[in-house]
């Protein structure tokens, strides 16, 4: 979970300034909460693959990608839920030598693990409504795949893989490869009595997974912390869900 922007005393930010935390963003709707972000491009055994940027674990990196600055994604650190990446040359695969940046021209990044976007995002109601009585991720990451990233310097970049020859991430709106932007849905939840947006990319587990049209990232287990909020040691942050009663009547929004 990324969040994105506050909507405190009813206000919503609609450009990256004042209540928007992201301010790599470069569009944020105010009546669908859609967000428009910088698109980056990387590698997978040679292949492209398309990611976005919204945390830091080193403060002055987030500063200087416009993310948010995340220092308990360290604490993940030596876990699976960690994949290891590298920058290579564009064009011929070799890695690079030097120590580029992310907005280095002729370099990507190459990661270990990627994910399938072809499944059918599947989720069929229950008797009861919930929990589903079938549910189906409509991405999978594989077994090194993690949004979670490092270069070996002891920092944790969250990088989640957006687009590949496979398709895109499900809670996809549009996608500008020649400009590199990409926007994407979001979703509504409250921190301290404020209204906030947030992203939804990736799932530990199938069943939230496929609920919230994420990415389910097993790999995201092995991140230490479940259940803790210690700075010092978990890489973990706690949201609750709150699940609809829509047996009697519901918005198509609620249910999507």
């Amino acid at each position: 979970m990324t969040v994105l922007a506050t909507t405190a005393s009813g206000r919503v930010a609609t450009q990256p300034s004042g209540d928007l935390f992201l301010t790599s963003a470069i569009h944020l709707d105010r009546t669908t909460g859609d967000i428009t972000l910088p698109l980056y491009e990387g590698r997978h055994n040679g292949a492209p693959v398309w990611y976005i940027v919204t945390e830091s674990s080193n403060q002055e990196q987030a500063e200087r990608l416009g993310v948010n600055f995340a220092p308990k994604l360290a604490n993940a650190l030596g876990t699976a839920a960690v994949q290891n990446v590298r920058f290579v040359n564009a064009q011929t695969g070799r890695r690079s030598p030097a120590r580029p940046s992310l907005k280095s021209q002729g370099v990507v990044l190459d990661f270990d693990g990627t994910v399938d976007f072809s499944p059918e995002r599947i989720v069929v109601p229950g008797p009861t409504g919930f929990p589903p009585a079938q549910f189906q991720a409509g991405a999978v990451g594989d077994a090194q795949y993690s949004p979670l990233i490092t270069l070996g310097d002891g920092v944790v970049l969250n990088a989640s893989q957006v687009a590949n020859a496979s398709g895109t991430h499900d809670a996809l709106v549009g996608i500008d490869y020649r400009r590199r932007q990409v926007t994407l849905d979001q979703f509504r939840g409250f921190y301290e009595f404020d209204e906030i947006f947030y992203l939804h990319q990736e799932g530990s587990i199938e069943l939230v997974a496929a609920i919230e049209g994420s990415t389910w990232a097993p790999n995201l287990n092995a991140a230490p912390g479940l259940g803790s909020n210690d700075p010092g040691t978990s890489a973990h942050s706690a949201i609750i869900p709150i699940v609809r009663d829509c047996s009697r009547r519901c918005s198509a929004r609620a249910i999507r």
